[in-house]
């Protein structure tokens, strides 16, 4: 959990997440190992349960990478500056055949269009651009919180 959190922390920091990535990716070849371990050594219904939750443990963890590196293609992005370019060009094919003084249409068009391109873009990086999963990252840290031990009993 710990590493997960300083993983997001840093996630722009490309030569620390992948350092923090590496020692993640250490500490669960140690508790699988440790898992099976203790696994072979416990009762089967229990060891099966046990194996199963760490292995979807793992299976989350893993998602979220890859959910994290996985973007539309090169093309996708060059559509979409197609795109704005038709609609820039038939806007502008309309403005000039109207009779009246453009320039409040024109610069409303152009702050409309940067905008919508600007957030779709900036979706694709929630964790560095202005449109932010921070919450998510909180949840995290009261989840790591949550896992202090508790007091011994007397």
């Amino acid at each position: 959990m710990d590493g997960r959190i300083d993983y997001y922390r840093n996630v722009a920091d490309l030569a620390h997440r992948d350092a923090v990535a590496a020692k993640v990716a250490a500490m669960q070849k140690e508790i699988w190992a440790t898992s099976m371990q203790a696994a072979r050594s416990s009762v089967p219904p229990f060891a099966a349960s046990y194996a199963g939750a760490v292995n979807e443990m793992f299976d989350m963890a893993s998602a979220q990478t890859v959910a994290q590196k996985v973007h539309p293609p090169i093309a996708t992005y060059a559509f979409l500056g197609f795109l704005a370019l038709v609609a820039a060009v038939l806007v502008g094919l309309n403005l000039a055949s109207s009779n009246r003084d453009t320039l409040i249409h024109r610069l409303v068009y152009a702050v409309v269009m940067t905008a919508a391109l600007y957030i779709i873009i900036d979706f694709e990086f929630p964790r560095i651009g202005t449109i932010r999963i921070d919450q998510s990252d909180e949840l995290l840290i009261a989840q790591r919180q949550s896992m202090v031990d508790p007091p011994a009993v007397k």
